[in-house]
């Protein structure tokens, strides 16, 4: 089978069970597919005095959105008009699912970090 064939068969999204300690829950935290990915990013970006940015008001919650499920019914946990509610909840919760959905999703930190300092 080519290379080619290999990629676009496509391989099952890398997923990981997290225990939730500040819910108490475990979810189960998925890789975003690559469109995903690219559009969670582009309306994370803003541009501050010219240069642009990453607003982590948009960014974090939009990719616990994408990444969290239920780990036995495997749907969606959060939907997205749950972005506001999200922000209010505890950010060690929120960080926590989002540093294995970056790390699944192959989202660096300088990643992050150089698109933040422009």
């Amino acid at each position: 089978m080519a290379i080619r064939e290999k990629a676009f068969e496509g391989s099952p999204l890398a997923e990981e069970e997290l225990h939730v300690k500040q819910w108490d829950v475990t979810v189960l935290v998925r890789e975003m597919t690559a469109e995903k990915r690219t559009d969670i990013q582009n309306r994370a970006l803003k541009t501050v005095k010219g240069e642009q940015t990453i607003d982590f008001r948009v960014f974090t919650p939009l990719l616990v959105i994408a990444s969290t499920f239920d780990p036995e019914t495997r749907e969606p946990v959060f939907e997205e008009g749950d972005t506001s509610q999200l922000l209010q909840c505890s950010s060690s919760a929120l960080e926590a699912i989002s540093q294995v959905a970056m790390r699944l999703s192959g989202i660096t930190e300088e990643e992050l970090t150089a698109a933040k300092n422009g």
